[in-house]
Protein backbone atom coordinates (compact mmCIF):
# COMPACT_ATOMS: atom_id res chain seq x y z
CA UNK A 1 0.00 0.00 0.00
CA UNK A 2 1.45 3.38 -0.94
CA UNK A 3 1.56 6.39 1.38
CA UNK A 4 -1.42 8.15 -0.24
CA UNK A 5 -3.70 5.13 0.14
CA UNK A 6 -2.56 4.52 3.72
CA UNK A 7 -3.31 8.15 4.57
CA UNK A 8 -6.88 7.86 3.26
CA UNK A 9 -7.45 4.54 5.07
CA UNK A 10 -6.31 6.11 8.37
CA UNK A 11 -8.40 9.24 7.71
CA UNK A 12 -11.55 7.25 6.93
CA UNK A 13 -11.01 5.07 10.00
CA UNK A 14 -10.62 8.12 12.27
CA UNK A 15 -13.71 9.81 10.80
CA UNK A 16 -15.73 6.61 11.27
CA UNK A 17 -14.65 6.37 14.91
CA UNK A 18 -15.50 10.06 15.45
CA UNK A 19 -18.93 9.56 13.86
CA UNK A 20 -19.70 6.54 16.04
CA UNK A 21 -18.58 8.45 19.15
CA UNK A 22 -20.78 11.44 18.22
CA UNK A 23 -23.75 9.14 17.63
CA UNK A 24 -23.36 7.50 21.04
CA UNK A 25 -22.90 10.88 22.71
CA UNK A 26 -26.15 12.21 21.25
CA UNK A 27 -28.36 9.12 21.04
CA UNK A 28 -27.38 7.12 24.09
CA UNK A 29 -27.86 9.79 26.76
CA UNK A 30 -30.79 9.06 29.13
CA UNK A 31 -32.38 12.46 28.43
CA UNK A 32 -32.59 11.56 24.73
CA UNK A 33 -35.30 9.06 25.69
CA UNK A 34 -36.93 11.08 28.46
CA UNK A 35 -40.65 10.68 27.81
CA UNK A 36 -41.73 12.62 30.91
CA UNK A 37 -43.86 15.60 29.93
CA UNK A 38 -41.91 18.82 30.17
CA UNK A 39 -44.62 21.50 30.37
CA UNK A 40 -48.24 21.96 31.31
CA UNK A 41 -50.57 22.72 34.20
CA UNK A 42 -50.81 20.89 37.51
CA UNK A 43 -52.77 21.65 40.63
CA UNK A 44 -55.08 20.75 43.45
CA UNK A 45 -58.86 21.06 43.74
CA UNK A 46 -60.31 21.67 47.22
CA UNK A 47 -63.85 21.89 48.61
CA UNK A 48 -64.68 24.08 51.55
CA UNK A 49 -65.65 25.10 54.02
CA UNK A 50 -66.74 21.67 55.22
CA UNK A 51 -67.37 22.74 58.85
CA UNK A 52 -70.28 24.93 59.98
CA UNK A 53 -69.66 28.09 61.97
CA UNK A 54 -66.34 29.69 62.74
CA UNK A 55 -63.27 27.56 62.13
CA UNK A 56 -61.68 26.37 65.35
CA UNK A 57 -57.95 26.13 65.96
CA UNK A 58 -56.64 22.81 64.63
CA UNK A 59 -59.84 22.12 62.69
CA UNK A 60 -59.45 21.45 58.96
CA UNK A 61 -62.49 22.73 57.11
CA UNK A 62 -61.62 21.84 53.54
CA UNK A 63 -61.24 18.56 51.67
CA UNK A 64 -59.84 17.35 48.34
CA UNK A 65 -62.46 17.36 45.60
CA UNK A 66 -62.89 15.42 42.36
CA UNK A 67 -63.97 17.82 39.67
CA UNK A 68 -64.08 18.08 35.91
CA UNK A 69 -61.90 20.85 34.50
CA UNK A 70 -61.96 22.23 30.97
CA UNK A 71 -58.71 23.55 29.49
CA UNK A 72 -59.20 26.03 26.65
CA UNK A 73 -56.78 27.78 24.33
CA UNK A 74 -56.64 31.55 23.85
CA UNK A 75 -59.43 31.33 21.26
CA UNK A 76 -61.81 29.61 23.68
CA UNK A 77 -61.55 26.17 22.06
CA UNK A 78 -61.56 23.28 24.50
CA UNK A 79 -58.32 21.35 24.09
CA UNK A 80 -58.56 19.08 27.14
CA UNK A 81 -61.19 17.87 29.59
CA UNK A 82 -59.59 16.45 32.72
CA UNK A 83 -60.73 15.26 36.13
CA UNK A 84 -58.91 15.67 39.41
CA UNK A 85 -58.23 12.44 41.30
CA UNK A 86 -59.53 11.43 44.74
CA UNK A 87 -56.82 13.53 46.40
CA UNK A 88 -57.83 16.56 44.32
CA UNK A 89 -54.68 16.45 42.16
CA UNK A 90 -54.57 16.95 38.40
CA UNK A 91 -51.88 17.32 35.76
CA UNK A 92 -52.11 17.95 32.03
CA UNK A 93 -49.25 18.22 29.54
CA UNK A 94 -49.46 21.24 27.24
CA UNK A 95 -47.12 23.15 24.97
CA UNK A 96 -46.04 26.59 26.17
CA UNK A 97 -48.78 29.21 25.80
CA UNK A 98 -51.71 30.90 27.51
CA UNK A 99 -54.68 28.80 28.61
CA UNK A 100 -58.02 29.21 30.35
CA UNK A 101 -58.64 26.74 33.17
CA UNK A 102 -62.39 26.48 33.67
CA UNK A 103 -63.64 24.39 36.60
CA UNK A 104 -66.96 22.74 35.70
CA UNK A 105 -70.02 22.27 37.89
CA UNK A 106 -72.11 19.09 37.99
CA UNK A 107 -75.08 20.59 39.79
CA UNK A 108 -76.12 23.69 41.64
CA UNK A 109 -73.72 23.12 44.53
CA UNK A 110 -70.90 23.50 45.23
CA UNK A 111 -70.50 26.88 43.57
CA UNK A 112 -68.26 26.78 40.51
CA UNK A 113 -64.99 28.68 40.92
CA UNK A 114 -64.02 31.44 38.52
CA UNK A 115 -61.99 30.48 35.47
CA UNK A 116 -58.28 31.23 35.57
CA UNK A 117 -55.82 32.41 32.95
CA UNK A 118 -52.66 30.30 33.18
CA UNK A 119 -49.41 30.88 31.30
CA UNK A 120 -47.34 27.75 30.63
CA UNK A 121 -43.62 28.41 30.22
CA UNK A 122 -41.27 26.06 28.33
CA UNK A 123 -40.08 23.06 30.39
CA UNK A 124 -42.25 24.00 33.42
CA UNK A 125 -45.50 22.89 34.96
CA UNK A 126 -47.51 25.87 36.19
CA UNK A 127 -49.10 25.10 39.56
CA UNK A 128 -52.60 26.33 40.40
CA UNK A 129 -55.21 25.80 43.12
CA UNK A 130 -58.96 25.60 42.57
CA UNK A 131 -61.43 26.08 45.45
CA UNK A 132 -65.09 25.07 45.25
CA UNK A 133 -67.29 26.87 47.79
CA UNK A 134 -69.81 24.68 49.66
CA UNK A 135 -71.79 27.67 50.89
CA UNK A 136 -71.54 26.47 54.50
CA UNK A 137 -71.16 29.41 56.87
Amino acid sequence: MDKGTAFYVVLITLLTIAGIAAFYYVAMRPEAYDLEPKAGISGTVMLGPTCPGPERIGEVCEAPYQANISIKDENGREIALIKSDASGKFKVSLPPGTYVVEPLQDGRYPARPERKIIVVEPREFTETAIYYDTGIR
